[in-house]
């Protein structure tokens, strides 16, 4: 009797153990599934970082916004950037969930002396003070989450696009600069044109620079070779030969 009470205890036992490692595994499940992306802060929260980092389609979402700290998602689409910027008071850490990204970072804005690449488990590091950018160089979106210390948006902040990041203030798009493989404004930018329209100074297909000299068109004091008639007065040019 007492050896069947004992091997009756033993396999309840183990379908306690059992059934205890299934709920737990269902619960662990639901918990990845359940991906709501919401501001979490500044309460206390677990949760699966990979799952809303690859969850999130949105250029930004702040997920936790605390009084010291906060963590930010960022989707960032194929050759688009975050745009170059400099927290002044604010350290930066960045870790890719899923892409390729060309880093860039320095100490002034025209010179990002800092290039390196970071794949999928890489992190990042910005020290507060440092002017930096991060492009998206990969196949797919670029996915990862971004920790300030302290918060660097509002709590809640969530940006759709990159142009509602530029409405709001960021980033800061310096006039003239270029880097490894991206051109900004005073240069052709994938995308070409941005919020607000054409970039003082630069380039654009079929745009009309001032001073600048296009076959065909006439400008003021100068030469045109090509309309030139004899016997013909055009203000400010000189007509050989014509008195």
């Amino acid at each position: 009797m007492n050896t069947k009470k004992t091997k009756t205890g033993v396999i309840l036992f183990c379908a306690g153990l059992f059934f205890f490692g299934w709920s737990t595994t269902s619960c662990n499940q639901a918990s990845k599934s359940e991906v709501r992306l919401k501001d979490y802060g500044a309460n206390p929260t677990v949760l699966d970082i990979d799952a809303y980092t690859m969850s999130n389609g949105n250029f930004r979402t702040a997920l936790w916004t605390g009084t010291k700290l906060q963590t930010t998602l960022m989707s960032i689409p194929v050759g688009g950037d975050v745009g170059l910027e400099q927290h002044l008071d604010t350290d930066q850490f960045l870790r890719v969930e899923d892409g390729t990204a060309q880093v860039v970072m320095g100490d002034t804005e025209q010179s990002l002396t800092f290039v390196q690449t970071a794949g999928k488990d890489f992190a990042i590091f910005v020290p507060a003070g440092k002017w930096h950018n991060i492009v998206n160089t990969g196949n797919g979106p670029l996915k990862f989450y971004s920790i300030y210390a302290p918060p660097h948006h509002p709590r809640g902040t969530i940006q759709m696009r990159r142009a509602d990041a530029m409405a709001a203030g960021r980033p800061h798009m310096p006039p003239g600069a270029t880097y490894p493989g991206v051109m900004y404004p005073g240069g052709m930018y994938p995308g070409g044109m941005y919020p607000g329209g054409m970039q003082p100074g630069a380039m654009y297909p079929g745009a009309m620079q001032p001073g600048a000299m296009y076959p065909g068109v006439m400008q003021p004091g100068a030469m045109q070779p090509e309309a030139m008639h004899p016997e013909a007065m055009y203000p400010d040019a000189m007509q050989p030969e014509v008195f």
